[in-house]
């Protein structure tokens, strides 16, 4: 699954490691020559140390197995400066990072197709809008979606069940990180997720790269916010890390390979990822009854 990891030159800045990285930071250029600092390391009015989740940065340095603790490893790993955090440090560890920067948010949105006044019309069903510092804003996302996601079971020629998703789940998780790592926070938008019958859709704030042929991604080398990426995969924020915790499950390939597209809204710049839903090949399937000899059970939507 590509990432979406790709910004035109003057968003991009090398991925190094966090520890590591020069005092003053990342610096970035402008269209116009100007150098500028990265907007994660920016030091964030008001945000001090008293902010901080206590737990989510002892778990940090689990990880990353630091030597010093509390204030001095925000500033050994460039996330505090003069004892003011940095945007990165409120972003990754704030209890409340919205606080400080109100963008820091992700809105999710179920759509369900219904017969109304003679015609199939989507109704907003489920809508959320989810925040809090980005190790756990993945959990409350990915739970979120999870719970809002249709699966379906299938019986096995043995007699054995399996639940099989409708959108399969290293996909979306992938694209999930990709726009909480990747996205720019200087935009005053949210991540938007919207989960229709047909798709999954993640709209990210950012001016996307150049894409392949066919709307795929190719490998980046660049990021935006290397410190924040690098953070997070240090405590095992991506799909690669966090594999062995899923459980097994059935999956069916979807119709579409999953597509980014720029797109000219999010205060003009970002980028789209589409995920085409599994029911149009349920439904087939469904149809013809039986497919490398397994049974299809009824389906089962949840909310």
């Amino acid at each position: 699954m590509a990432k979406l990891s790709g910004v035109l030159q003057e968003d991009v800045v090398p991925q190094r490691d966090a520890a590591t990285v020069d005092l003053d930071g990342p610096q970035k250029v402008d269209r116009h020559g100007r150098t500028r600092q990265a907007f994660e390391d920016e030091l964030c009015p008001g945000a001090g140390y008293g902010c901080i989740d206590r737990e989510l940065l002892d778990d940090y340095r689990a990880h990353v197995g630091a030597e010093p603790a509390g204030a001095s490893l925000l500033t050994q790993h460039q996330f505090m400066r003069e004892g003011q955090l940095t945007n990165a440090g409120v972003l990754l560890f704030a209890e409340n990072p919205t606080d400080y920067l109100p963008n820091a948010c992700v809105h999710l949105a179920k759509f369900k197709e219904f017969q109304m006044h003679g015609q199939r019309e989507a109704v907003c069903v489920k809508d959320l809008i989810l925040d809090g510092p980005l190790p756990r804003l993945v959990t409350k996302v990915e739970d979120s979606i999870l719970q809002l996601s249709d699966d379906m079971t299938i019986r096995d020629t043995d007699g054995s069940i399996h639940c099989v998703e409708d959108y399969p789940r290293p996909a979306w998780l992938d694209g999930l990180l990709g726009a909480l790592m990747h996205r720019s926070y200087r935009s005053e938008s949210y991540i938007h997720i919207t989960i229709d019958e047909d798709r999954m859709q993640i709209l990210s704030p950012g001016t996307p790269s150049a894409l392949e042929e066919g709307g795929r991604r190719g490998a980046q080398n660049g990021t935006r916010n290397p410190r924040i990426t690098q953070a997070l995969v240090s405590m095992g924020l991506s799909l690669e890390g966090m594999q062995s915790g899923t459980s097994q499950v059935e999956r069916v390939t979807t119709l579409e390979e999953p597509c980014y597209e720029p797109m000219d809204v999010l205060d003009g710049n970002s980028v789209r990822l589409t995920l085409r839903s599994n029911l149009d090949a349920w439904n087939q399937l469904l149809e013809d009854n039986e497919v490398d000899g397994r049974m299809l059970l009824s389906p089962i939507y949840s909310l």
